[in-house]
């Protein structure tokens, strides 16, 4: 009877054991749906894959800053840009996010040099004055804008010496939002003339690091670098010779036309911006050390080359984006426009809006005509026939924003078509910066006119 007895509760064990184990192994068949990483971190053009494991449904990929990371169909992520995005994989109406921090390529760093500033005063104490268009020993390819030839790896002094100054020209130094020290230069800048054209028929950024220069841009209608490219190239030309050439992708058009193409060489990364809306040709020529990425010269600068946003670069960047944009008018032949307060006025108010309502992504911001035109007034600027705004987040530098506006569409019309044909004299300049985590991204806003009856 006891030996029953045991049996039955050995028998009873048995029973409550399988009833335990039986669900468990059933649960454990059924694994949970994750993606292989939650947070990644990469470096710019660098790549990793993400997969949705124990997943065997349809995978809908997306990112919610494609100008930051890219997600391919297969899950494949491209670091674009510094700055954070989170990479999406969407099954029904499930969703599954990795947070993507990308950052900026190391670039060569070294001490500042004595003779330069506290970083982001826009001054130098660097007095050499140097002797206009004299000629220097250069190594490498030259890049010759009107009389002047320059090269990437001259020091400041050897820069201010084949640029020189004059009582007739501009030439400043300031600080770009990447960190480097810049020189604005034009030439005949100051003289005064009926149509003013000469005063942009040359302009020239430098920009140094630790008292190299590492990258020129610069718009002429006798401009060169070396062999590679020069000022009035068709884009057809570039387009065609896809084994020098590659479209600028972050430079296209809503509708998909090429704005800006890049080249690379030995020493150097080379980029055309060309007047897609117009006849095609190259207007602006930017050539950067080979050290230095695309994004190191347009994004804003992390790691050894951070710092806070100072509202010197932030007025610089205003500056020298009116500057191009007079350089490219007078480039085709049209007359440069004259900088107005009011109107600047009126573009930083909008910044500030923009700031206010953390409006991270103005690609598409546009005020309707009519709310445009009450701010206009509000400042006491009539516009008489023609007025249009742009505004923009993201572009990193001067040169950036200026080449979105030219080739940016307003209703169907392109700003080059407004800006050559439209007959405005005036605009105005607005901008303003937004944090993202350790990341600053400037607003930039531009107000154009034909006619103002009260400033």
């Amino acid at each position: 009877m006891n030996q029953i007895k045991r049996a039955g509760a050995g028998l009873l064990v048995l029973a409550l054991c399988l009833s335990l184990v039986t669900p468990q192994s059933a649960a454990a068949k059924k694994k949970k749906v994750a993606l292989n990483k939650k947070k990644i971190t990469l470096t710019v053009g660098k790549k990793t894959t993400l997969k949705l494991k124990n997943n065997k449904k349809k995978i809908k990929w997306s990112s919610t800053k494609k100008k930051v990371a890219t997600v391919s169909k297969k899950g494949v992520v491209k670091a674009k840009r510094k700055g954070t995005a989170k990479i999406v994989a969407k099954v029904g109406k499930k969703k599954y996010v990795c947070k993507v921090t990308v950052k900026a390529k190391k670039a060569s760093t070294g001490k500042q040099p004595a003779t330069t500033k506290k970083p982001g005063t826009g001054t130098s104490t660097d007095k050499v004055t140097g002797t206009p268009g004299k000629n220097i020993a250069l190594t490498g390819d030259v890049f010759q804008i009107g009389t002047y030839k320059l090269a990437l790896g001259l020091t400041t002094s050897q820069v201010n010496t084949i640029l020189g100054t004059l009582s007739t020209d501009v030439k400043r130094t300031e600080k770009s939002p990447q960190g480097f020290d810049v020189i604005a230069f034009r030439p005949n800048g100051k003289k005064t003339s009926a149509s003013r054209s000469d005063q942009y028929s040359t302009y020239i950024l430098v920009y140094l690091k630790s008292g190299k220069v590492v990258g020129i841009c610069g718009i002429s209608r006798t401009m060169s670098y070396g062999s590679l490219i020069k000022a009035g190239t068709p884009s057809t030309q570039l387009a065609a010779n896809t084994s020098t050439w590659q479209r600028f992708n972050w430079y296209d058009t809503d509708d998909g036309k090429a704005a800006a193409y890049g080249a690379a060489t030995t020493n150097a990364r080379v980029a055309a911006f060309v007047d897609v809306n117009g006849d095609g040709s190259t207007y602006c020529i930017q050539a950067f050390s080979a050290d230095y990425t695309p994004d190191d010269m347009t994004n804003l600068a992390s790691g050894s080359l951070s710092y806070s946003y100072p509202s010197a670069v932030l007025t610089a960047m205003k500056t020298e984006c009116a500057e191009l944009i007079n350089a490219y008018l007078v480039f085709y032949g049209t007359r440069p426009l004259i900088v107005n307060d009011d109107l600047a006025k009126t573009a930083q108010a909008y910044c500030g809006e923009m700031l206010q309502n953390n409006i991270t992504d103005a690609s598409n911001e546009s005020r309707d005509s009519d709310v445009i035109k009450a701010a206009l007034k509000k400042q006491g600027v009539v516009p008489s026939r023609y007025w249009k705004e742009r505004a923009y987040v993201g572009y990193m530098d001067s040169i950036g924003f200026a080449n979105a506006m030219i080739k940016s569409v307003v209703n169907n019309v392109s700003m080059h078509d407004l800006l050559r044909n439209a007959n405005f004299n005036l605009m105005g300049f607005g901008s303003a910066a937004y944090q993202d985590g350790s990341y600053y991204y400037p607003y930039m806003v531009v107000e154009f006119i034909d006619f103002i009856s009260a400033m």
